[in-house]
């Protein structure tokens, strides 16, 4: 999925560290910053928590969870492959409005694969003529390609919340990708010395 900071191009580095830590078939593996799910997606492991504090991004992961499970092409449909300037915006103003009038997990996909970088609610991104580039069409083709390759998918548990509200099994294994320090804010303020201080507590 086209996403902000996403972690997809280090996963040949990544996945063998994360496999050679679930160590007992018993263990949860936690993406606990998931995004994208860049990261859960690619783990080869039945019990896994998908963990964001944005709410649209979840609810869009849980929609086409529940249409997935349904065994026909019915998630396939809820992505829309065309997603016009009008609406983005309209997506963007139920997300600052806090209206429901549009589908929350709609806007999840559109505030996030159909804005410019993929960063959040970072404006249309639009199609270049001159480069013949269509993000739209080309962040509906990667997340459909995401999902048909998706590991267990249909057992992924999509949470949100933040990262200090959950309580773990004792073997839990924790991925933990934070927003980073002094670049672009996300939609939540995020205090990081506290959250450095939840990760050395984690750790023991």
């Amino acid at each position: 999925m086209r996403y902000l900071g996403s972690k997809k191009r280090f996963m040949k580095h990544l996945l063998p560290i994360i496999r050679e830590h679930l160590t007992d078939n018993d263990m949860l593996f936690v993406d606990m910053c998931t995004g994208g799910a860049n990261v859960v997606s690619e783990v080869d492991w039945t019990n896994k928590w998908a963990v964001d504090n944005n709410e649209y991004l979840i609810a869009m992961w849980r929609s086409i969870q529940d249409r997935y499970v349904t065994g026909d092409d019915a998630w396939k449909r809820y992505i829309p492959s065309e997603v016009s300037e009008e609406m983005y915006h309209k997506a963007k103003q139920c997300y600052i409005n806090g209206d429901d009038s549009m589908d929350p997990g709609l806007v999840g996909y559109i505030l996030s694969s159909c804005s410019f970088g993929s960063a959040w609610a970072n404006g249309y991104a639009r199609y270049n003529p001159n480069k013949g580039e269509n993000h739209i069409l080309e962040a509906y083709n990667n997340i459909v390609r995401q999902i048909e390759g998706f590991k267990h998918f249909d057992s992924t548990q999509f949470i949100c919340c933040s990262y200090d509200e959950l309580l773990f099994p004792e073997h839990t294994l924790i991925y933990v990708d934070p927003p980073y320090a002094t670049t672009k804010k996300y939609m939540h303020d995020f205090t990081h010395q506290k959250f450095y201080e939840w990760c050395r507590k984690m750790k023991h």
